[in-house]
């Protein structure tokens, strides 16, 4: 399962807002989906690691 933080309209972001104003702590809204690794050979999964390094974050290949 991989998660991300949700793109949210500016009515949804109000209620979480006035949530967070009510419980005192800060919510952070993600989305999750189940998706299906990529199978990769060696030479591309170098290719992802170097990107990797270049820019500084963690890459998933998926279908």
């Amino acid at each position: 399962m991989l998660c991300n933080y949700s793109a949210l309209d500016e009515p949804k972001l109000k209620e979480i807002n006035k949530l967070e104003k009510s419980l005192g702590v800060k919510l952070l809204a993600m989305s999750c989906c189940d998706p299906q690794i990529a199978k990769l050979d060696e030479s591309n999964i170098d290719k992802i690691k170097a990107l990797e390094e270049k820019i500084g974050v963690r890459l998933v290949a998926i279908q």
